[in-house]
């Protein structure tokens, strides 16, 4: 059975802990209590969201090379009241936890607002934010021991994905739920992510660096006085070879998408090559500082010439080199600085045009995430279908209550306005742009 239908499958059967018709029935009247007009088509949209939500909490395995926690993405058009529906859809959970991403402090502040007043339960709802707002739903920094106590927590955007950098126990406070203190924690049964999250984050590394250093490896081996056909230094090219290839294989059998390559992929891509799995970055860096050194005295020979800014090419190449270390290697815990010599070596990682991006393995350390965004389907960093068998995001098709059959669209043509059409020299250019004004006296 292919992934999508093997989720079609689960959510025809994921009729708890929500019952679908009860949510879709509070919803409604909640809109129409508001004075919001119901289409008729708006229940089937609630009913499989309600579906979708209650599928997630099981965190089911849904396919890959590992068979991964998974990213269900439901796209309902803007406007369809998703996140209205969320918030009446955790307050009737009865003992499940929920950890709700909403894009802004201000949403999270009216989120609990809402959740709470809804459950009619005080602080049944929170929200933790790094700034004080003076909210009564905050949770304060100093607090931040508390979280783990609070059965739906709400945080932003920018703190979640915040989160891939931070060690493990730290992860765990937002991650875990605790009933009570002599109970024992349990990951958040619901994790929900309301309009578009970025999932390229800002640990980046452009693909021709990493070729750059690549090329620069075999370039010393032929021409470095020091390294020439040193066996160490062909170890280590071959090993940055190898991650290129990879990544090269990887895009283009996903042409135009994004992919993610896991720990498992880059272990056995090393091994094949008959290379340690284990990578020497640091020799890789000293190797390239000393052949800078070679060239450098090379030029300084041609008096008065010399490279006045070897510092800074050094102080780049470490820069460079360091981002991507940082998203392929593990972390020590508490620590945040990576390190070879543990038994889980690499961190999977997003490929996209072949650069690199820190995502998916932060989403698995939460389990199974809902992602509400009408942006999805036009989204080409979404664009990873079933038929990827090692992708971690699936898009679940929602149903489009909305027609536009009827919709005209009319450009209108008026007054060029860009710095060019200012100040073109053109008469007839510049009489169009002339704006004539007409006074009355009175």
């Amino acid at each position: 059975m292919s992934r999508k239908g093997a989720i079609e499958k689960g959510l025809s059967a994921a009729t708890l802990p929500v019952e679908p018709k009860l949510f879709t029935n509070k919803v409604k009247s909640y809109f129409e209590g508001n004075g919001v007009f119901v289409s008729d088509d708006l229940p089937e949209v609630l009913e499989k969201l309600c579906l979708l939500l209650n599928y997630s909490i099981g965190n089911p395995r849904v396919g890959g090379f590992l068979s991964q926690r998974n990213i269900l993405i439901y796209p309902a058009q803007t406007g369809v009241g998703k996140s209205v529906s969320v918030q009446h859809y955790v307050t009737m959970l009865k003992h499940e936890s929920s950890l709700i991403v909403v894009n802004k402090v201000e949403e999270a502040i009216a989120y609990c607002k809402n959740i709470n007043s809804i459950r009619r339960q005080t602080g049944y709802a929170n929200f933790f934010a790094s700034e004080n707002t003076g909210d009564d739903n905050q949770v304060l920094r100093e607090d931040n021991s508390e979280l783990v106590y609070i059965q739906c927590l709400v945080i932003t955007h920018r703190m979640f994905t915040g989160l891939q950098s931070y060690p493990k126990l730290k992860i765990d406070i937002f991650k875990q739920y605790k009933s009570a203190q002599n109970k024992d924690g349990s990951a958040r049964d619901l994790i929900v992510i309301d309009e578009r999250l970025s999932l390229i984050t800002k640990k980046t590394f452009k693909f021709n660096l990493l070729e750059g250093v690549e090329k620069f490896l075999a370039d010393t081996l032929e021409h470095s006085t020091k390294f020439k056909n040193d066996p160490l230094v062909v170890q280590y090219r071959n090993s940055i070879k190898a991650i290129v290839n990879l990544i090269t294989e990887k895009q283009l059998a996903n042409e135009n998408k994004a992919a993610f390559i896991n720990q498992l992929s880059l272990v056995d891509k090393l091994r094949d090559e008959s290379l340690p799995v284990s990578i020497d970055f640091e020799s890789i860096l000293d190797v390239i500082s000393d052949r800078l050194d070679e060239i450098g005295a090379q030029i300084s020979l041609l008096k008065p010439f010399k490279i006045s800014n070897l510092k800074e090419i050094k102080e780049g190449v470490y820069s460079s080199l360091s981002a991507f270390i940082d998203i392929i290697l593990t972390k020590e815990e508490g620590q945040g600085t990576a390190y070879p010599g543990d038994e889980e070596i690499y961190q999977e990682f997003a490929i996209y045009k072949k650069d690199i991006y820190t995502v998916g393995s932060l989403y698995n350390k939460f389990g199974t995430s809902v992602v509400l965004d009408a942006t999805a389907q036009v989204n080409n960093f979404y664009a990873l279908t079933s038929s990827n068998g090692n992708s971690h995001i699936d898009i679940v098709e929602a149903p489009k209550i909305r027609k536009y059959e009827n919709l005209t669209i009319y450009k209108a043509k008026g007054v060029q306005q860009s710095a060019n059409a200012i100040f073109a020299k053109d008469d007839d250019v510049a009489k169009n742009n002339s704006y004539k004004r007409n006074f009355k006296r009175w």
